[in-house]
């Protein structure tokens, strides 16, 4: 499937990746630690991208399934 014209299967796709970026917060805290993340003024810039990443993208899927970015457009199919 490369891609779907069925906006409830995008839209599930969109929940499903947005609820993985859960847990991986979740372990990357749990790896730091208490102490690794009490520290946070002394990350490198690599930690820093393992946090910021996703919350970008997180704030990005959130937006689309509240709407922030209009309606869902079902694309055209041509046939050859």
């Amino acid at each position: 499937m490369r891609y779907s014209t069925q906006p409830a299967v995008v839209r599930g796709y969109v929940w499903c990746t947005l609820l993985t970026d859960l847990p991986w917060w979740a372990s990357l805290a749990y790896c730091l630690g208490e102490k690794g993340l009490s520290e946070w003024q002394n990350w490198p810039g690599a930690l820093w991208a393992q946090w910021i990443g996703p919350a970008c993208t997180f704030s990005i899927k959130v937006a689309y399934l509240a709407g922030v970015f209009g309606k869902d457009r079902v694309p055209d199919r041509k046939t050859k």
